[in-house]
């Protein structure tokens, strides 16, 4: 059985958003391997190799990425107007 059927991204995006330190999550199938890009505040420390163990864990090996690109995103300022 070809494992693009069994498995539904948005599943893992998901999984993905309801783990702390993750700002925004997709995931998709490119060319048959099921990918993800997960975006981290600046400072959590965080590999690809976790967080598709993580996904292991979590959700099967059938269902975990193959792939997972991470994005940095830097803290915005914060202006107030009195």
């Amino acid at each position: 059985m070809n494992t693009v059927q069994l498995v539904n991204p948005k599943e893992v995006e998901v999984f993905l958003l309801d783990q702390e330190g993750i700002l925004d999550a997709s995931a998709w199938f490119d060319n048959g391997v099921l990918t993800a890009q997960v975006t981290f505040l600046e400072g959590t420390p965080v590999t690809e190799r976790a967080l598709i163990a993580l996904c292991k864990l979590g959700l099967g090996n059938e269902k975990a990425p193959g792939q997972v690109m991470i994005n940095i995103a830097k803290p915005r300022a914060v202006v107030r107007v009195a």
